[in-house]
């Protein structure tokens, strides 16, 4: 597992393949212009054939340990100072990294506000998103996660899970001791557990040895170690947010000095007693999160299912990034056939999480499927609309360029913006924007080679592959 590489999140490749549904490589988009409407396809062809679309998908292990996704460089949280962020209020890139806000050992008192406030931690439960479960491949969803006793992992440990594998009871309030740190605020109604000087009540001269709820804000004069009490379920916004729906904000809790630049959040226990209206079906919300979208692994099958349910002409191939290279050739499943859209389904289910994070060998071994002629190729017929995507939440951790699986060379290094512009130095090494140069403008598939019509803009007529959106 790689936890040492520097990664950066890219936020839409979680979310890229939710827009799947809409993406013209299986849809054509008409044109009107008076009456009727434009050809999408040569008008020459006579015969077509489902679209292809193959996704390679990240499964290192950041995708099952990271639970973060700050404005930073890798996605994970900094705390330093008493703060996740910078004097201008951006988020800190060093500190003690922080990347569980659920289910890490420590980091659950209000200081760590940050770390469960979507609009700085985005990766964190949101209010204002439904939470459905993975679907099957029939559309049909999976059942709610239990409040009560609310899962890391419907599939349970191992997998995409975190070591150890957490379950929650979203009713009851947990215990956790921590430093406090000198200035930090425990906010009025906390319950804690007095047993020293630090952390006596508010205008009190006695330690009690005992629990203490708060009636008023206590403001520690120096970093005090305090056992305290907590509910899981929660969320934190700034003033300016929308607060959850139906939540009585008398309720609410303000905590000072948690956000960028000192400023205060408001905590939202998810709470039954808490709410007006809607409080069961909030906290349920919660819980179907925690289970099925709690981390980057669990995000990854949602956006897949609830992504292709609906999608019956194509035929689509998925394979994982680990182990590299993978071994022999991608599978390409029928859509419009339920046992092979099934397959599909339980494959993606039953992703995992462990290894690095080899995004060129990834690249190239994609782009080679696209080579094949045998009968389960994904190209089948000339002008066949074809697609491949890499969804992965980082920088590549190899320092090979793929060539052990497909070699192209420089394709892109003499070809004018924004394709190339000689920005390479004078004996490059092939990249991945060279795999994908060469996969759009390169020579013909065999035996199923075409010209796709003329590319008005650059004036030439490119053979296409992966990313052209007529023909390949």
């Amino acid at each position: 597992m790689a936890f040492t590489r520097k990664k950066k999140i890219v936020s839409s490749a979680l979310l890229a393949v939710v827009a799947l549904a809409g993406y013209g490589i299986y849809q054509g988009v008409f044109a009107v212009q008076g009456q009727g409407a434009l050809a999408q396809a040569p008008m020459n062809v006579e015969s077509s054939a489902p679209p292809a679309f193959i996704m390679g998908v990240d499964n290192s292990g950041s995708m099952s340990t990271d639970e973060t996704l700050f404005r930073t460089s890798d996605g994970v949280g900094r705390f330093s100072g008493g703060s996740f962020f910078n004097a201008d209020g951006t988020p800190r890139e060093s500190g003690t990294s922080i990347s569980r806000p659920m289910d890490q050992a420590s980091y659950y008192s209000d200081m760590y506000a940050a770390l469960r406030a979507p609009e700085y931690n985005r990766a964190y439960f949101n209010p204002g998103s439904t939470y459905t479960p993975w679907v099957d491949s029939n559309g049909v969803p999976e059942p709610d996660s239990s409040i009560t006793a609310a899962s890391e992992d419907p599939r349970g440990s191992g997998r995409g899970a975190a070591n150890p594998f957490t379950t929650f009871d979203f009713t009851k309030n947990l215990e956790s001791t921590e430093t406090w740190l000198s200035g930090k605020t425990m906010p009025k109604g906390t319950t804690y557990y007095n047993d020293n000087t630090c952390n006596r009540a508010p205008g009190s001269n006695r330690t009690q040895n005992n629990w203490v709820t708060l009636t008023q804000d206590l403001t520690f004069s120096s970093n005090c170690y305090t056992k305290f009490k907590y509910y899981p379920a929660r969320v934190y916004l700034s003033d300016s947010a929308t607060p959850p729906a139906g939540f009585d904000l008398t309720k609410r809790v303000w905590v000072p000095g948690v956000g960028p630049q000192g400023i205060g959040l408001w905590r939202y226990d998810y709470l039954a007693s808490n709410f007006t209206s809607g409080g069961a079906a909030a906290i349920q919300n919660f819980a179907n999160w925690w289970t099925y979208y709690g981390n980057r692994n669990r995000s990854m099958i949602a956006a897949m299912t609830h992504a292709l349910s609906g999608v019956s002409r194509m035929r689509v191939g998925y394979f994982t990034i680990n182990p590299t290279p993978p071994s022999g050739n991608v599978t390409m499943y029928d859509m419009s056939d339920p046992a092979s859209k099934a397959t599909l389904y339980a494959t993606m289910r039953n992703l995992n999480a462990s290894g690095n994070t080899p995004t060129r060998t990834a690249t190239a071994y994609m782009v080679k499927q696209f080579f094949r002629t045998d009968g389960g190729a994904p190209v089948m017929l000339q002008c066949q609309k074809n697609a491949g995507m890499l969804f992965t939440d980082g920088y590549t951790n190899e320092t090979n360029n793929g060539s052990g699986v497909l070699s192209v060379g420089d394709s892109d290094y003499s070809m004018p913006p924004p394709y190339g512009g000689g920005v390479l130095p004078a004996t490059p090494s092939p990249i991945m924007q060279c795999m994908a140069i060469s996969t759009i403008f390169g020579q013909t598939f065999p035996s199923v080679g075409c010209w796709c019509p003329m590319n008005a803009r650059r004036g030439r007529r490119p053979r296409g592959r992966i990313a052209m959106p007529i023909c390949t």
